[in-house]
């Protein structure tokens, strides 16, 4: 069964707090947190169910493919390529000058909203995670749909 690219690039935009899994045999991504049965907030549902279901998808690894943390990567990287590909050479220069202080992220997603441009930072950033989730695909083989 072929991955579908968008769906796995959803995964891995949450993979910083949510651990993600590819389901082989049928296709899909499951997320701990959002799937049923290991979300902590369904009733009924212990720490020990939800260690037990983590532990059965880990032993069942020719099925199920865990996902990387999609965060790892420098993140600073990224703001740096959205900045560099900014047209506005004041809007250019002015981010690529707030990422070099400390605490550059957050100020980073303030100025984004002040200059109007959130939605095309989510735009690029669902573009990188895309090319991340097309790279994770090919590097383990795993069949994929655009």
């Amino acid at each position: 069964m072929k991955i579908k690219l968008d769906e796995l690039a959803a995964a891995l935009s949450k993979s910083d707090v949510l651990q993600g899994y590819v389901d082989l045999e049928q296709g899909k991504v499951l997320l701990l947190g959002e799937d049923f049965s290991a979300s902590s907030s369904e009733p009924g549902v212990s720490d020990a169910q939800q260690l037990e279901h983590v532990f059965s998808l880990e032993d069942q690894w020719q099925r199920y493919v865990a996902l990387p943390n999609a965060y790892d990567a420098d993140d600073r990287d990224v703001m740096r390529g959205f900045a560099a590909a900014l047209e506005n050479e004041a809007q250019k220069q002015e981010l690529l000058e707030l990422l070099q202080q400390a605490g550059a992220a957050a100020r980073f997603v303030r100025q984004l909203r002040r200059m109007k441009l959130a939605d095309a930072w989510q735009a690029y950033l669902m573009d990188h995670f895309r090319a991340a989730a097309r790279d994770w695909c090919e590097e383990n083989d795993v069949p994929y749909e655009e």
